[in-house]
């Protein structure tokens, strides 16, 4: 029997043929009407990576005009949790998966709170401040990696953070500081909270900052920063006293001093545009301002005139600087919380008048600055 078929590898049928056998004596003819043969048009299919509890797919292909598939994607199974060690608690015990940051809690008795979240999104990141994870521009530290948890440790190592500044991203929504209250006071370190849309959770652990400027700033407006202190101590001051101003310019032969330049103003310890809230469970917490710079001296006349006027102190700075005043709660009647501003710069002196010409008035005293934060005690002892 001679079968005569147009078929040929590498095409296929678009449609649906109709098919006519017409049978003679010795042969047999197959005739397809009304095909439609065409090249594949090969589109592949993007792999999908598996995840610890979905399954992910190979790499596949299949053509566009008529979806035969060419090669098929595999199943690639789920990969599972990779589980650290359990942290036990007094209520509870967890452990959190190192790869997608799933954490899977046992509570040893009723569960405490219904509300309380099993998952978090990615464990901390202990961030080395000198290794391949951070940036270094100057004497500012950029993190530069994908978690979105971070801790920077303070307490380990040989090196110090004097002089450093770390600018915290906008992805990182949870941060932990972590010191040690047996060393020196860090000096001059600051955290700088890059600009943001979400929430900050910020947690310090026996950090002690000894700083000439602010300590720590987030400028963002209509945010909430969330800060804990915990451990002995939490002390974050800025220790020195903003410039003096400058003794007026020298009269001339004839006339009046010239009067003292202000005082510049002190800084504050926490500048926070958003609203803030601390709860203290360290024993001891204190938070302080920089003092007001003196005014400067009024300059003496030379002849025929009065002394030039002092200048003004400056301003001293706050413990918190914010649009929206923070606010501090104290959840242990054992904890001794100190925020406080900056003095004032002292007012500068008048100088000199000539024989029958007044002397200079002096300037102004700078204001003291304030907490800069609402203090409210809770008898509320579960921190």
């Amino acid at each position: 029997m001679n079968v005569k078929l147009l078929i040929s590898r590498g095409y296929c049928m678009k449609k649906i043929c109709l098919v006519a056998i017409v049978m003679m004596v010795g042969i047999a003819s197959v005739v397809f009407s009304g095909c439609d043969f065409h090249t594949h048009t090969v589109m592949e299919s993007a792999a999908v990576e598996p995840t610890c509890t979905v399954d992910g797919l190979t790499e596949g292909s299949y053509c566009s005009e008529c979806n035969e598939v060419i090669a098929p994607q595999k199943v690639i199974p789920a990969l599972g949790h990779v589980f650290g060690e359990w942290v036990v608690e007094e209520e509870k015990q967890y452990r959190i998966c190192s790869r997608c940051g799933y954490r899977e809690t046992q509570f040893f008795g009723d569960r405490p709170n219904e509300g309380e979240s099993d998952v978090v999104y990615g464990s901390y990141l202990n961030f080395d401040l000198f290794k391949d994870d951070c940036i270094e521009d100057g004497k500012t530290l950029a993190y530069n990696g994908a978690h979105n948890r971070l801790e920077v440790n303070l307490r380990g190592g040989t090196y110090r953070c004097d002089g450093y500044a770390i600018s915290i991203p906008q992805r990182i929504t949870s941060l932990r500081v972590i010191g040690d209250t047996k060393g020196d006071p860090y000096a001059d370190f600051k955290i700088l909270i890059e600009s943001r849309t979400s929430d900050l959770d910020v947690y310090f652990e026996n950090v002690l900052i000894e700083s000439n400027n602010s300590i720590f700033v987030s400028e963002t407006r209509n945010i909430n920063v969330n800060i804990t202190v915990a451990g002995e101590k939490c002390s974050f001051l800025v220790i020195s006293k903003a410039a003096n101003g400058a003794t007026g310019n020298e009269a001339g032969l004839a006339g009046n001093g010239n009067s003292g330049k202000p005082g510049a103003d002190g800084v504050s310890a926490f500048i926070v545009n958003g609203n803030c809230t601390i709860d203290v469970g360290a024993k001891i917490l204190e938070i302080q301002g920089g003092e007001g710079g003196n005014g400067g001296r009024g300059s003496n006349a030379k002849s025929f005139g009065s002394g030039g006027k002092g200048g003004n102190g400056g301003n001293g700075g706050n413990g918190i600087l914010g649009d929206n005043l923070a606010q501090v709660v104290v959840r242990s009647a054992d904890s001794d919380v100190s925020i406080v501003g900056g003095k004032g710069g002292a007012a500068g002196k008048g100088g000199s008048g000539t024989l029958g010409y007044s002397s200079g008035k002096s300037g102004s005293a700078g204001k003291d600055g304030a907490s800069g934060c609402d203090i409210v005690y809770s008898s509320d002892e579960s921190f």
